[in-house]
């Protein structure tokens, strides 16, 4: 773990150019990763009191249809997540066209991720904003969940695929809350 000003955190990648994020109150951007040679996304998160646990514990997912955080880093007042890029889509993205909708299409796609986050809870990590924006569909149709170290208490957005009383008392996600948004995303 690394405490640095944004300017060297983002300095550690090549070719940055901030890029648009769903995740409130985040600001992302996208570069090759020196240290790996992979594009990458570079997620900062206003500093939070779990955030540093999350994003520790998702260093340790290895599934093939969750998008790996490989590191994260820290500033003064914001926690840094990188994961890798990819390129593609998200679910509202891929199924915006209505012949893309089939039934068939949409559990290919939502199959692999309710086996991904089955794995997650085995660990003990929730993902807490399963929407559409945070299942990825990459160039070859592969369905991949991302962001499970960004989101530490469902936003507004991710209230509309989980209702309140599926929360743990202290409003953090539960095994229950991330199924029942699949199933929304499934009806939606």
């Amino acid at each position: 773990y690394f405490s640095l000003p944004m300017d060297r955190v983002l300095g550690q990648f090549e070719d940055v150019r901030e890029v648009e994020t769903a995740t409130p109150e985040a600001r992302a951007w996208r570069g090759r990763d020196s240290l790996s040679g992979r594009d990458a996304l570079i997620k900062r998160l206003p500093a939070a009191g779990g955030g540093k646990t999350r994003a520790t514990q998702s260093l340790a997912l290895a599934h093939p249809h969750i998008v790996p955080t490989r590191r994260w880093l820290r500033d003064g007042d914001g926690l840094y997540t990188v994961r890798d890029y990819v390129p593609g889509s998200n679910l509202r993205q891929a199924l915006a066209d209505a012949s893309r909708r089939a039934f068939d299409h949409l559990q290919h796609l939502l199959s692999p991720i309710l086996d991904a986050l089955d794995y997650a809870h085995r660990f003990g990590l929730t993902h807490g904003g399963v929407t559409p924006e945070n299942v990825l569909v990459d160039a070859e149709g592969k369905s991949l969940l991302c962001d499970f170290a960004t989101i530490e208490n469902p936003s507004p957005l991710h209230e509309a695929y989980v209702p309140r009383d599926l929360l743990a008392s202290d409003g953090q996600a539960t095994a229950r809350a991330d199924f029942y948004a699949l199933c929304e995303l499934y009806k939606e």
